[in-house]
């Protein structure tokens, strides 16, 4: 899921975050999950070494996925949060 909306993602980081280059990295961590007219995804994203963004995705119930929100300077030990 976090491939498919990559791009989408990347636009709702802050201007400037990772100086405006391209990421080194993007790959899925962990996640949770929390029901709510369909479905929410928490998922902790590495970005590049040692540095972590939180997404919020939204599946609806006829399975359309949304970028909700980006929570950025993130810690790999940090608790994934509902927001």
């Amino acid at each position: 899921m976090v491939e498919v909306l990559q791009r989408d993602i990347k636009r709702k980081l802050p201007n400037g975050y990772y100086a405006g280059k391209p990421l080194p990295q993007f790959d899925a961590i962990s996640f949770r999950t929390q029901v709510d007219f369909g479905m929410n995804y928490f998922i902790k994203v590495k970005t590049a070494p040692e540095m972590y963004i939180h997404v919020k995705i939204h599946r609806d119930r006829s399975h359309v996925a949304r970028v909700r929100g980006v929570q950025v300077d993130k810690t790999l030990t940090e608790p994934i949060q509902a927001f």
